[in-house]
């Protein structure tokens, strides 16, 4: 099985503390989200300048934790 979730956020920059709680927000959705598989782990960010793909064969709580 896999799990998928997302969200969207208005276009801008992002104060430190907003950026903080976003971080925690992908990491929460992350480890929730685990439960439906931990053969592999990918996230995707979009914005208009690029396009960032991170995945690996790890479970969500070993890919949050590498650089």
């Amino acid at each position: 099985m896999c799990g998928i979730f997302g969200f969207a956020r208005k276009a801008g920059p992002l104060s430190v503390l907003d950026r903080h709680k976003l971080r925690g927000i992908v990491m929460d959705l992350t480890y929730r989200n685990e439960i439906r598989g931990r053969d592999g782990t990918g996230l995707a960010l979009f914005s208009a300048a690029e396009t960032l793909i991170f995945k690996e064969a790890l479970p969500p709580e070993k890919l949050i934790k590498t650089k």
